[in-house]
């Protein structure tokens, strides 16, 4: 992905900016969720995720086909990290059943 945007030398409009802010957070927060096991914070990324999906829908309705390729594989990143929830939660069980 990077390549195609290197290769287009778009510049990013402020809501695609701020967008890409926010999946930037999603991913920080369920870095620090699963080392700090913290379901709370894993329960807001899937808030985070409805609020994520709902501005891509929006962004790809206003976008240039240049950046609808962008938008659409930034898509794919939010579903990405929010199909490792569940995983994270299996780790965390299988961990504390090893320690027992």
């Amino acid at each position: 992905m990077y390549q195609y945007a290197s290769e287009k030398k778009k510049k990013l409009s402020p809501e695609l900016q701020f967008y890409l802010i926010g999946i930037n957070q999603m991913f920080r927060t369920y870095y620090d969720a699963f080392y700090a096991k913290d379901m709370n914070k894993l329960s807001f990324i899937s808030k985070m995720r409805d609020e994520l999906l709902n501005q891509n829908i929006t962004l790809l309705e206003k976008s240039t086909p240049n950046t609808a390729v962008f938008i659409a594989a930034m898509r794919d990143i939010i579903r990405a990290i929010h199909i490792c929830l569940p995983f994270s939660v299996g780790y965390w069980l299988d961990e504390k059943n090893e320690k027992e």
